[in-house]
């Protein structure tokens, strides 16, 4: 489920500031992206120091160095503010939209969706007969 999840954080932050997040880069722009993708992943998914940094192919240490400076960033740079609000206010609209399903589950649920879709064409056919029985009754 986290991989959906922290894949579509950083496609909103991509789609917000203009920048991929995961670019190897040291530019400001990329460095405020990562550190907004590693606070919301940390504080609205509670995922790991080692798990957020391997969906950057960063170590867990520059996780938490970018989170030890992120409220000092806030509090300071009011683009930064705004840009991590607004993508915050976007993930919170839509993070429950990505989650990632059981093979096992989406398997039982396709054979029952079969199975519903049979029964409903064999009630189709069966009204379709009804139906022209009684046009021909009418017509008689």
């Amino acid at each position: 489920m986290n991989i959906a999840k922290t894949n579509a954080l950083k496609g909103i932050v991509e789609d917000v500031l203009g920048v991929n997040p995961c670019m190897k880069s040291r530019k400001v722009m990329y460095i405020q992206a990562r550190a907004i993708c590693y606070a919301i992943m940390r504080k609205e998914m509670n995922l790991t120091y080692q798990f957020i940094g391997s969906q950057f192919n960063m170590n867990h240490a520059t996780v938490m160095a970018s989170l030890d400076n992120f409220q000092d960033e806030v509090e300071v740079d009011v683009s930064f503010r705004h840009n991590y609000r607004k993508i915050l206010k976007v993930w919170k609209s839509e993070s429950q939209e990505y989650i990632e399903l059981d093979p096992v589950y989406l398997k039982k649920t396709v054979n029952n969706l079969v199975k519903s879709n049979k029964l409903l064409t064999l009630e189709v056919e069966h009204l379709q007969t009804t139906v022209k029985n009684i046009k021909e009754k009418i017509n008689v």
